[in-house]
């Protein structure tokens, strides 16, 4: 196969960004490609910026070529993170903006009383607020906020199942305390 500038962008279409889940080149994320001669150079953006990420696309990417275009052809590959301008495309929750978590290596340091009145006070001064108790062990959110007799609903919605949350004080909570008998 000739080394052409159309070539190179269908061989990386074969390869997939492992954090979003579609080819490269559908997600724009091949900033450069220059072909001369037999050689390849290609800029690429990953999600993950992580060195372990990056790596692994290059190898990928320069695998791909390689197969393509033949052992010989030299290839150089610069993979960095999304730009800031670009993180959009990283989104896992979309319409989250921002994450708060709330953690700690020790028990019995108020980590449920934070969260309940920091959750409490982002929605008094208006703020879309959803929280999620993870906790196995002790969720107390459905006694901090009062709702121990409640459950969440279901939704279907467009042939979808969704969970529609318990609200309390202006938040949406979610709680293992609500699947799982204390």
């Amino acid at each position: 196969m000739a080394i052409t500038h159309d070539a190179v962008r269908e061989v990386l279409s074969r390869i997939l960004e492992p954090d979003l889940k579609k080819d490269i080149i559908t997600l724009d994320l091949v900033r450069t490609i220059k072909v001369e001669g037999n050689t390849i150079s290609v800029e690429v953006e990953v999600s993950n910026p992580a060195m372990h990420s990056r790596k692994r696309m290059e190898e990928a990417v320069t695998f791909q070529l390689r197969q393509a275009f033949g052992k010989e052809v030299g290839v150089f590959v610069n993979v960095s993170a999304l730009s800031g301008d670009r993180g959009n495309l990283r989104k896992v929750l979309p319409g989250v903006k921002h994450i708060v978590a709330v953690a700690s290596g020790k028990g019995g340091v108020g980590k449920s009383t934070v969260t309940a009145n920091l959750a409490a006070g982002l929605a008094r001064e208006g703020l879309r607020v959803g929280l999620v108790d993870a906790d196995i062990h002790g969720p107390s959110m459905p006694m901090m906020f009062d709702v121990l007799q409640e459950k969440p609903r279901t939704l279907e919605k467009d042939g979808k199942h969704w969970i529609v949350p318990v609200e309390s004080h202006g938040v949406k909570l979610l709680s293992i305390g609500f699947f799982a008998a204390p």
